[in-house]
């Protein structure tokens, strides 16, 4: 870590005659192409949902408006409407194709009602004559609740017979899709402007000498190959289920929470390594800011691990908290990065059924706090090294999730503090106990 920082100085002070503002205007440019691009592509998956959503309901109501045109009586009375349809959800109207007048409706009784003759769907039935007229709007009786009209005229009888389906997954549909699509698009744009800001940053430094060039270059690529292996699963994952949530709009079918869940549970995944990435990037910058203030270690943990279990879900270690001290004196937000990243490190190698104990204790002048699993340890070779960036020291198992930057972020949020970080001597399994200060 110490290296890597010295690197970074180096390069900070070769290339400080470089000029901020055209790197500035680079940034914001890039930032805005990356934000306009995503938005616009989600602007044009969510009306094409909304298109094919829409073309669906209206086959689906033409199909039942030719139904009942087949049956509607050669001897229309106004109690036909109730005995065809009186416990369906779907609104049957039968009006006057000259005053508007409503003759019979299966759902309400209306004996003086206004004429609904400007409706969209009748005056589109009215023009046509042998087609029908569909409209998709909100209901005028109903607040809240769209419908989907379909209406036909019988000009020999001078009716109109209107039918009206309630369509509400659409948009309680659509509502969670631009819940989703703002989460993806942040996520996604942060990554792009900090891959855009590396590669730009690597590209200024290189000209500056080439020795610090190489070295740029060579921190680019372990960023670059970490991030994209990281980000690949959950934007594959992420992409299967926007498709058939898509397909389930199209065949007009109910949207399965559980597609929904996956999506949540990957996109806290991207958000969680989007943290790690701003958080690296804050402390090799040296604009790591601190604002301490007395924090109670019981709702910091419970917080820490609320939110990982949505990412951990298949992980089932058996979780003990232990609180022997009420608060510790720390910035919360850097706290709880600490939190998610040394609880995260034991939750992804703890064997299903281990144990995993969190204490928090009070010792002299430093509040601590111990994490301990029964996961793999790491070899002595690799002690020394553990704090490294993109470090993966732990048992054999390469394809562990993760870029290797938690136990890096870990230390330099605590060594912010003026705190402590150390492995602890276990026979088994892996700890670390990390040191607050009771005092600034």
């Amino acid at each position: 870590m110490g290296t890597v920082s010295t690197v970074i100085d180096k390069v900070n002070t070769s290339s400080s005659e470089l000029s901020q503002k055209s790197f500035g205007r680079v940034a914001t440019l890039q930032t805005t192409i990356v934000v306009l691009v995503l938005s616009a592509l989600g602007l044009i998956l969510r009306d094409e949902l909304r298109v094919r959503f829409i073309d669906s309901q209206q086959r689906q109501v033409q199909d039942l408006l030719e139904l009942l045109t087949r049956e509607f009586p050669a001897d229309f009375k106004p109690t036909w409407c109730r005995q065809i349809a009186s416990t369906h959800r779907f609104r049957l109207t039968v009006v006057h194709s000259e005053t508007g007048k409503i003759l019979c409706d299966n759902h309400y009784d209306i004996p003086d009602s206004p004429s609904i003759l400007e409706r969209t769907e009748i005056q589109a039935a009215l023009k046509s004559l042998n087609e029908p007229g569909f409209s998709y709007r909100p209901s005028s009786f109903l607040k809240d609740i769209n419908r989907m009209y379909a209406a036909r005229y019988f000009p020999d009888k001078k009716l109109i017979m209107r039918v009206g389906y309630t369509v509400q997954s659409l948009e309680e549909g659509l509502a969670d899709f631009d819940r989703l699509l703002v989460v993806t698009i942040v996520g996604l744009a942060l990554l792009l402007i900090l891959v855009l800001q590396f590669t730009t940053r690597g590209f200024l430094f290189r000209q500056t000498s080439k020795m610090l060039g190489l070295v740029q270059e060579q921190m680019q690529k372990n960023l670059v190959a970490n991030v994209t292996h990281e980000f690949r699963t959950p934007l594959t994952s992420i992409q299967g289920f926007a498709q058939a949530l898509k397909s389930d709009l199209k065949k007009g079918e109910p949207i399965q929470a559980e597609h929904l869940s996956i999506i949540e549970h990957d996109c806290q995944r991207l958000l969680m390594l989007v943290d790690d990435l701003l958080d690296q990037s804050a402390i090799d910058s040296g604009m790591l800011s601190i604002a301490k203030e007395w924090v109670s270690v019981r709702q910091a943990t419970e917080d820490a691990l609320q939110r990982l279990r949505v990412v951990y879900e298949d992980r089932s270690p058996k979780i003990f908290t232990h609180f022997e001290c009420e608060e510790v004196f720390a910035d919360p937000n850097r706290l709880h990065q600490i939190l998610i990243n040394v609880i995260g490190n034991s939750l992804k190698h703890c064997p299903p059924g281990t144990r995993l104990d969190i204490r928090w204790k009070q010792e002299n002048s430093w509040t601590l706090l111990e994490v301990q699993d029964e996961g793999p340890g790491v070899p002595d070779p690799f002690r020394a090294k553990l704090f490294g960036r993109f470090q993966k020291h732990r048992g054999t198992d390469s394809q562990t999730k993760g870029a290797g930057l938690g136990l890096s972020i870990v230390m330099g949020l605590v060594q912010a503090h003026g705190g402590k970080v150390e492995l602890m001597d276990l026979r088994q399994g892996f700890g670390l106990r990390i040191g607050f200060l009771t005092s600034s």
